[in-house]
Parts: structure tokens; sequence; C-alpha cells
């Protein structure tokens, strides 16, 4: 394993606030492979349980950290008064519960965004442990549990699906860090990933506008750990090649704010997070990023 930090130049900005949806791109994307609703074995994300991931009617999205407590862009939330729908497993036409919004609020001053539901789902649905490592800096990040880790990254399809049903599932792997990262009034600390960079994966994925809000998970086993919130995209560049990039918000920093609302408000049992270790937009940033890529043993 080794690792490389370079330094990209240039930093420029252009916000693209779309309303109009993109698809995730996804290389070598299809149906079968990536849309979790096309329910075939060939799924990247078979192994695992989507079912705490829900799409409001207007198409906000929403990951569950208890059965009634969850997280989405500051940006780009289910509104309160609004519901959101959830699957419990990846047949169309399986079970589902759709519950109505009721509280939520801005964590610190970041772009996550976490809400409260009227009722909490049962137990066939689940709600995902978080990352709880504070990262402050590039230095801490290429240090960290999860610098240069293989993750999946969520979107909208390319493939026509009901609004509440539309869900796409890419990977790439976490390579920079950008500290105090602004983006449209918003500062705070930004996890990357680069698209089209040599060894990539192959369903490599990057962000498009639309997809705010959604889930980054890592994986350990058949479980999903939920990392990062869509943000933003963009492009970078070093002093010889520019990078489409996706960023997120990482969750880790605002474990114990997480932790402190859903002491406060859920109504189910309260999960312990597991230390493991606007996208409406596009952005060129600077950074220094890691080249360093491993696999969770």
């Amino acid at each position: 394993m080794t690792g490389i930090a370079r330094a990209l130049l240039a930093p420029f900005a252009s916000l693209l606030f779309a309303h109009a949806v993109h698809a995730v791109v996804i290389v070598d994307f299809s149906t079968e492979t990536n849309d979790r609703f096309a329910n075939d074995p060939d799924f990247i994300g078979s192994a695992f349980d989507w079912s705490g991931v829900g799409r409001s009617s207007a198409g906000q999205w929403a990951t569950l950290v208890a059965l009634d407590v969850f997280l989405s862009a500051n940006h780009y939330h289910p509104e309160v008064g609004s519901s959101v729908t959830f699957y419990n497993s990846n047949d169309p036409a399986g079970a589902s519960t759709t519950v109505t919004v009721t509280g939520g609020q801005r964590l610190g001053s970041s772009d996550l965004w976490i809400g409260l539901l009227a009722t909490p789902l049962t137990s066939t649905y689940t709600s995902y442990d978080y990352q709880t490592e504070t990262i402050s800096s590039f230095a801490e990040f290429a240090s960290s549990s999860i610098a240069g880790r293989r993750a999946k990254i969520t979107g909208h399809s390319d493939t026509t699906w009901s609004t509440t049903q539309d869900l796409a599932v890419g990977e790439n792997y976490l390579e920079s860090w950008i500290s105090n990262n602004e983006v449209a009034g918003t500062t705070d600390h930004a996890l990357v990933s680069l698209y089209n960079t040599p060894g990539g994966l192959t369903y490599e994925a990057l962000l498009e506008p639309g997809d705010s809000g959604a889930p980054l998970f890592l994986t350990s086993g058949d479980t999903l750990y939920l990392t990062g919130i869509n943000w933003w995209t963009g492009s970078v560049a070093t002093s010889t090649t520019t990078y489409q990039a996706s960023g997120f918000s990482y969750v880790g920093n605002y474990a114990t704010d997480i932790a402190a609302y859903i002491s406060a408000n859920s109504l189910s049992a309260v999960p312990e997070p597991t230390n493991f270790a606007l996208l409406s937009g596009l952005v060129g940033l600077a950074f220094a990023y890691s080249r360093r890529r491993h696999q969770h043993r």
C-alpha cells in the first residue's frame, strides 16, 4: 500500500443550482447491476440492507440513524410536513412504509440536516450505524481509518423509476479531504472522491446535480456504515491533470450532535454508533489528495 499527496491548483467556483435532476454518472452502468429496484442478483448492493434509505415524493433523500431519525442535506432535505417512503426490500412491489416528517434542524454550520419522523418504523427496516471518528485536517484524514477506502455512492438512476424507487449505486475510493471548504455560503470540511482516475473501480461514480442528501456508505461484511451525505460536485486540478470530483459532508464530525438529537427526540431504541472508522452545484476547488487506496480487511 502506497500513498502520494499531491497539491491541486487554480481554485475556481461555479455553482450550478440545478433543480433539473441528472443521473449519477456510473461507469459501465446497467439497470441490473446498479439499480436497487431492478431486484437483480447482479446488483452491486444486493448483499446489503437498503431499507433505511428513503425518498420523499419530491425526491429528497432520508437515511435512518434511528428508526424515526434521519440525515439529509441542509440545502435539500424533506420538508417538515412532507412524507418519506421506505421499502423493506429491493422488490419494487414489496412492502413499504410512508411516514410524515415532524421536525428537524441543521447540524452546526454544516450541510447536514437531521430530521424526525412522526412514528418509528418497525424492526423490518434498518437504521445505520454511523462514523464517529473526528477528522479536521488533510493530515488527519490521510492517517484515518477511512482514507483510501472503497465506498458505495448513491444517487439518481439513468433508468426511469418512480421517485421513491429511484436509487442507483456506484462505487469510488475516498481519496481526499478539504478543510474549511466553502460552497454557497456553507463552510465545512469535505470528504472527496475523484472520478476517471487511473485504477478506478469498475462502477466508478460521479455525483450530479439533484443527488444532494443521498448517503455515502462504507462497508464491512454485509453491513453498511453511514459515512457521508452528498454535498457538491465539481472539478479539481493538479499541475498536470484536471479531475472531476464528488464532495460529501462527513458524518463522523457530528456524531455527538447526532447522538444527542436521537437521545432527545427518538421514540425508538437508541442505537450505539460504531466507530468504523450542495450537491445542487458544480464547484471547482483546490486541495491535496491521497492516492492511498486499500480495502477493508
